[in-house]
């Protein structure tokens, strides 16, 4: 009989650990599906306005002036990667049409001037403020963030989580 219930008690063990272990990849699948990235992309306020001063970038950190309101949002875009780069790798939000159009309006009228981009996941930060000298037609936008890859990889990865959401819900324009 001991020897029945002992190998009872050893399967019985390596079940509960095999449970425990594959729970442990589901649950972090399931905290990365959670995560979320709010994305507020602002003109850069001429000199005449009342702008908000912000600190762009966390390491190379300059000071801009920022328009109040956000001209494009998480709701335009179409989906977000990490694309390598000549200084190693960017960001490229793919925006949907009302997005690209926007954007094309936006870099042909502030041009030799800069959008600032600002991220909201676990922290929020001004990421990058590219000078457009051309417009942008193709609706994509790429930039270098003042972020570690580790962070843009969280960042990307929470843009495109919101932006599944938004279409599931209708609320894109």
């Amino acid at each position: 009989m001991l020897t029945r219930v002992g190998r009872f008690n050893f399967y019985f063990l390596l079940a509960c650990c095999t449970a425990v272990l594959s729970g442990c990849k589901t649950t972090e699948e399931k905290r990365e599906a959670k995560e979320m990235t709010l994305l507020r992309i602002h003109r850069e306020a001429r000199a005449n306005g009342s702008p908000a001063v912000v600190k762009v970038g966390f390491r190379s950190g300059f000071v801009a002036s920022a328009e109040a309101s956000p001209v494009l949002d998480e709701r335009n875009l179409e989906s977000a990667e990490i694309v390598e780069a000549d200084t190693g790798f960017a960001i490229q939000l793919r925006f949907a049409q009302h997005g690209k159009l926007l954007l094309d309006q936006l870099t042909t009228e502030i041009r030799n001037r800069r959008l600032l981009i600002f991220c909201q996941w676990e922290e929020g930060r001004w990421l990058a403020a590219p000078v457009f000298k051309t417009r942008v037609q193709s609706g994509y936008l790429t930039f270098t963030p003042d972020a570690s890859r580790e962070e843009a990889i969280r960042i990307v990865r929470g843009l495109n989580n919101i932006v599944k959401q938004v279409k599931a819900r209708g609320d894109s324009w």
